[in-house]
This record gives C-alpha cells, structure tokens and sequence, in this order.
C-alpha cells in the first residue's frame, strides 16, 4: 500500500470552495443586472408620466381661446392621477387696439404629493 505522499491528486471534480465561490460571482452577475433592470423600469415610469403631462398641458393650451374662452381667471382640475391648472391674464394693450393679448400658462402636476410639475407659458390674442 502507498502512503498519502505517494499517491497523484484526484482532480476530477470540483471542490466545494470553488463551487461557493462560482455560485457567489453568478448571484453578483444576476444581482447587478437585475438592479440595472429596476432603475430602467422607473426611468420608463418617469418618462411616460411626463410625457403624459405634457400632452395634457399641450391639449389645454390648445383648447385656450377656442372652447375656453379668453378672460382673466385660474381654474384648477384634475384628469386621472394628474393635477392641472390654467391662469389666464390680460396683458397691457393700446386703447385702439383691435387684438388683447393674454398671458396663458398651464401646469400639471402629479406624483407623490404632486412634486412633478410641467409648465407651458405662452400668449394668446382675443379680439376686442
């Protein structure tokens, strides 16, 4: 019989360290890819919901002048999960003047506690 010293090393399989550390270095793979894969959804949820609010800013101001009749007011609403509000000022004009022009800006707010906010400002003209 050969003593211990004598005999070759059994290499034919794995040992149980190199299995632990294969497995440890697979979970960090799959742990990082699934944190890359949560941030994209909240970056996919933050886009649409801006783009969401921008659309329903957009189609207010739209609206202003045509079935919203031009006059000084703030009014306030909500569609869904989103909070608008439109302030509609006249702006100084000449006595003479055939055209008023009025400032219309429109915000819509949503998320939590509605601190996400777009805005839309611009100038619409009624006639006198």
């Amino acid at each position: 019989m050969k003593s211990g010293r004598g005999r070759k090393p059994d290499n034919s399989g794995f040992v149980l360290l190199e299995l632990l550390i294969a497995l440890a270095i697979v979970l960090l793979v799959v742990g990082g890819a699934f944190e890359f894969y949560r941030s994209y959804l909240k970056s996919e949820r933050i886009a649409r919901n801006t783009l969401e609010a921008v659309t329903l800013a957009n189609n207010l101001t739209a609206r202003i002048g045509h079935d919203i009749v031009l006059s000084d007011e703030i009014k306030k609403g909500q569609k869904g999960l989103y909070f608008w509000e439109y302030e509609l000022e006249a702006l100084p004009a000449a006595a003479d003047a055939k055209l008023i022009p009025y400032k219309v800006k429109v915000t819509v707010f949503w998320g939590d506690n509605a601190k996400r906010h777009f805005s839309l400002d611009t100038v619409k003209l009624r006639e006198q």
